[in-house]
């Protein structure tokens, strides 16, 4: 799903553990049309962020939403918890906008990855930003 998730409501969600928030994402959609989902809004946003990845910790899939306020050259990588690339997702030159990609739990020779914990970076020009995310199995 790339789009526009400018208005995202992000209601609290208990986590697993003790002081853990969740936030889940709630993504309006419109005009559906060949399997695609069009978005209602098509402004672009004002700063580069990352967001935490949803659902946190995950199974089989996650998503990870981000936002470029002008045409960069994205790279966004998985890194186990000891700084090895898992996985390359996104390594291209984007447009401005809101950009979300999925993440399927497997490295770069398609082989499932252990439970664990795992780091995801994303570089955008200067912009560079990293969060931890839980696999479960």
């Amino acid at each position: 799903m790339n789009g526009n998730f400018k208005n995202v409501v992000l209601p609290k969600i208990v986590g697993l553990f003790p002081d853990q928030v969740l936030l889940k994402p709630i993504i309006t959609y419109n005009n559906k049309d060949h399997g695609q989902d069009q978005p209602t809004d098509t402004s672009i946003p004002d700063q580069f962020n990352m967001y935490q990845n949803y659902p946190n910790p995950f199974n089989v899939t996650t998503t990870i939403y981000y936002t470029l306020k002008e045409d960069v050259k994205v790279r966004l990588i998985i890194y186990s918890n000891i700084g090895q690339v898992v996985q390359t997702l996104v390594n291209e030159t984007q447009p401005a906008g809101y950009h979300s990609v999925i993440w399927d739990g497997k490295n770069s020779r398609g082989e499932s990855v252990p439970s664990g914990i795992y780091i995801y970076k994303v570089s955008a020009g200067k912009f560079k930003k990293s969060l931890k995310l839980l696999m479960l199995k």
